[in-house]
């Protein structure tokens, strides 16, 4: 887990930083409080990433760990074209650990 005040985006590719606009992954008034890129799960400083969230996170790391970090992001990226953020296939799967992980023990 990487702690960061702010969670990186490659804003300096043009058409990543396109794209993340246009699906509401960044652009002004958003904040990413928390984002994997492989095996690191960078986190803002100051979010709490507790059981539910942290479960999210990690079952992105599972899908890294299925595939691989390029193949992710491709499919990820179509998805959410596709679908939107919501509804892309693998933001479907780490949401449901939000909610499997928050029921109390």
């Amino acid at each position: 887990m990487v702690h960061v005040d702010e969670v990186p985006f490659p804003y300096e590719n043009f058409a990543l930083k396109t794209f993340g606009e246009a699906v509401g992954l960044v652009g002004e008034g958003i904040v990413n409080n928390a984002q994997v890129f492989g095996y690191s799960i960078y986190v803002r400083n100051g979010f709490e990433l507790d059981r539910p969230k942290l479960a999210h996170e990690l079952v992105h790391v599972l899908q890294v760990e299925r595939a691989s970090l390029a193949s992710v992001v491709t499919q990820h990226f179509s998805d959410m074209a596709e679908f939107g953020y919501d509804k892309a296939p693998l933001e479907v799967e780490a949401s449901q650990a939000n909610k499997t992980y928050s029921a109390d023990w």
